[in-house]
């Protein structure tokens, strides 16, 4: 029945690819980019650009790094192009699903981290224009559609911050960007 609905889609011209999101490899992001391509699939890696300050043993430096390290978006339909491949390409480590069907990332959201780029690059901001808060705070970790309660334990730089999120009744520590901090 799926092929049938796929022909049918194919030949109308209807094609729903949709932005989901797929868990690389650690620090794999780029190779799992290069062979999503190969694939023939749309695919979107978010990259920022972040100064490191320098210290007694290592000079100040730029840095380029995936903006969602361990993260990236591809674009597909599940009736039409061939993303069970996915789970074979050397890279990629899941992807992310609600039972068996890959979720799906509204093209907005896509879009507006592409609307942050300036030459392809997402600027980190500098640590002047992250709130501080104080340990013990209570914070809200806010992703693009979800928000979660957590308590501010400590900020470890500019691009980490550290905080305690309550799973299953259970204190989680997580680190996370400030960016998504109220």
């Amino acid at each position: 029945m799926r092929m049938q609905e796929a022909v049918e889609a194919k030949a109308a011209g209807v094609v729903a690819r949709k932005w989901r999101v797929l868990q690389t490899n650690p620090n794999a992001e780029r190779t799992a980019l290069a062979n999503v391509r190969r694939l023939g699939l749309e695919a979107y890696l978010p990259m920022a650009i972040t100064e490191r300050p320098a210290t007694a043993k290592r000079p100040a430096a730029t840095i380029i790094r995936p903006f969602l390290p361990g993260y990236m978006f591809v674009r597909f339909d599940t009736r039409l192009d061939p993303w069970g491949d996915l789970f074979t390409t050397i890279g990629v480590k899941a992807i992310l699903r609600a039972g068996l069907a890959p979720l799906a990332v509204p093209d907005s959201e896509v879009e507006a981290l592409r609307q942050r780029e300036e030459a392809g690059l997402i600027k980190i901001s500098d640590p002047s224009d992250v709130a501080i808060w104080r340990k013990g705070d209570r914070v809200r970790v806010t992703y693009p559609r979800a928000e979660i309660e957590a308590v501010f334990e400590e900020l470890l730089d500019k691009d980490r911050a550290v905080v305690f999120v309550s799973i299953l009744g259970k204190l989680s520590r997580q680190v996370v960007t400030p960016l998504l901090l109220k």
